[in-house]
């Protein structure tokens, strides 16, 4: 499908159409390796959950856009100039906007986001669900396909495979702070805590403790979301409000999660499963252990 066929006949539909910004993330954030769902009830995509393990969005591979560029610079190379053509032949190949001449910018972007809409549209109907992508009448004959605007690129991936311009998606923190959001808004503590374990492997050192005081909290919660403990030490000074028992399973799970992330247990972590020591013993079945490090690990086990 050239880039011209997509812009004559994106005129005489005479429409607009609006894709919501985070459904067009989640069908080019091909560098993560998350897989997406549809949400109904809060009508927006979102990154699945552990028991979420079908219906995911057609999220495009690498190859699959490698191929697309390949198509589309096949169909314009006629009539470029040599600097032209050299630009273009390098977009190809490592898929970075400014590469790309700047005539065949807004061409490829009506292309992309054409591919981007018939892969969601083919997607909902195949589920027989409408699609989410709204058609607007628009008063001109002006081209209608438009990505939506984003507010930064992504921080996985090399350069060379980021989308740039207007073709970028919201960054994984982002993201998971609107599934996070959504999660609490619903009073699902699950939900919420799984969101924050995608942290796990990006945050900073300086905030992993905030993130993992957060997680125990949420799947701690016997009847509500402890939503204000902002970090392990507050955890700590409040872990009167918890059953022990509950709270040193799902510390030792969180602690699972964080070693998954190739993270360290800190010290206020290793305080905290100090003072759960016995109650960690008991409801795994395990033997007190010299340090608490290796009371998480066997519980674990």
């Amino acid at each position: 499908m050239s880039s011209r066929s997509v812009s004559n006949r994106s005129g005489q539909l005479n429409k607009k159409l609006a894709v919501p910004p985070a459904l067009w993330a989640a069908i080019l954030d091909f560098g993560s390796g998350r897989k997406y769902v549809w949400d109904e009830q809060a009508q927006t995509a979102r990154v699945a959950l552990a028991h979420e393990t079908s219906g995911f969005l057609p999220t495009v591979t690498q190859a699959e856009l490698a191929e697309w560029r390949t198509d589309f610079a096949g169909s314009h190379q006629r009539g470029l100039k040599q600097d032209e053509l050299r630009s273009l032949l390098a977009w190809q190949s490592d898929g970075i906007m400014r590469n790309l001449p700047l005539a065949l910018q807004n061409p490829w972007k009506a292309e992309l986001v054409s591919r981007v809409v018939t892969r969601i549209e083919d997607h909902f109907a195949n589920r027989g669900t409408p699609s989410p992508v709204k058609h607007k009448r628009t008063a001109r004959g002006a081209s209608a396909l438009r990505a939506p605007t984003m507010r930064e690129p992504p921080a996985h991936g090399r350069p060379s495979e980021r989308l740039e311009a207007a073709d970028v998606a919201p960054s994984p923190e982002a993201m998971d702070d609107e599934l996070a959001a959504e999660r609490l808004s619903v009073g699902d503590h699950l939900g919420f805590g799984e969101a924050l374990v995608r942290k796990l492997k990006y945050v900073d050192e300086t905030r992993l403790d905030s993130v993992i005081g957060r997680i125990a909290a949420a799947w701690a919660s016997p009847a509500r979301l402890v939503s204000d403990i902002a970090s392990v030490q507050e955890l700590v000074a409040r872990a009167h409000e918890f059953v022990p028992e509950d709270l040193g399973v799902v510390l030792v799970h969180a602690l699972s999660r964080l070693r998954d992330a190739g993270r360290e247990m800190q010290s206020g972590v290793r305080d905290l499963v100090f003072r759960l020591s016995d109650p960690i013993a008991t409801v795994f079945e395990v033997a007190q252990q010299a340090t608490p490090m290796a009371l998480a690990g066997a519980a674990d086990r």
